[in-house]
């Protein structure tokens, strides 16, 4: 604690794993034909590690209305592979890097945030194409994923409230792909949502 209103905190991990338990995708032959088959395996090993910083401070030593803004900022990195038959392999749904920056407003009956999240791309599902030949099989890869929200409240008096909320900001996207990025599999576009709220305590 570097202030009354501020904290940075720092964690380092690492955590080994012995006969992790993956989904995945092949090819087996049965009675002589072909099937594409999804069954959990266990892996020899894995490990993953990394490290986690965090700030978060209001800037209460500005003078007036300006005292109420705080911000908040987080970041997150992780390495980590497991061994599947002797072949390195990232972990399924894990973002190499995210961080996440949080603008706060609290003064008086006001209240506010804006919140920005970010997170790298990451491996959806292992050997998702496997009848992919001659490349062989592919990996579904979700390209980073940004979004952004942000919330106003003002308090009426102490029984009355009123809250406006606006989700995905950014018009935010979702890309796939098999190992090809200019080649996607899925693109979603996310409708933005604004909500209007009274609140009204008893």
């Amino acid at each position: 604690y570097f202030a009354p209103t501020g904290n940075i905190t720092a964690t380092l991990f690492k955590h080994d794993f012995d006969n992790y338990i993956i989904s995945r995708t092949a090819l087996e032959t049965i009675n002589g034909l072909q099937y594409r088959m999804t069954r959990p395996r266990n892996v020899n090993e894995g490990q993953l590690k990394g490290i986690e910083l965090g700030y978060r401070q209001f800037y209460d030593f500005l003078p007036g209305w300006l005292s109420g803004f705080g911000l908040e900022a987080n970041y997150t990195y992780m390495k980590g592979h497991f061994l599947d038959e002797g072949v390195k392999s990232p972990f399924q749904g894990m973002s190499k890097y995210a961080y996440n920056l949080n603008v706060l407003y609290e003064r008086g009956p006001i209240s506010g945030r804006v919140a920005y999240n970010y997170r790298s791309k990451f491996v959806d599902t292992f050997n998702y194409r496997t009848l992919a030949a001659p490349v062989g099989p592919l990996d579904l890869i979700v390209d980073p994923i940004k979004t952004m929200d942000a919330s106003l409240s003002y308090k009426i008096n102490d029984n009355f409230g009123i809250t406006l909320d606006v989700e995905n900001l950014l018009d935010r996207e979702y890309h796939d792909y098999h190992g090809v990025p200019n080649q996607p599999r899925d693109i979603r576009v996310y409708d933005r949502v604004i909500g209007l709220s009274l609140r009204w305590k008893m």
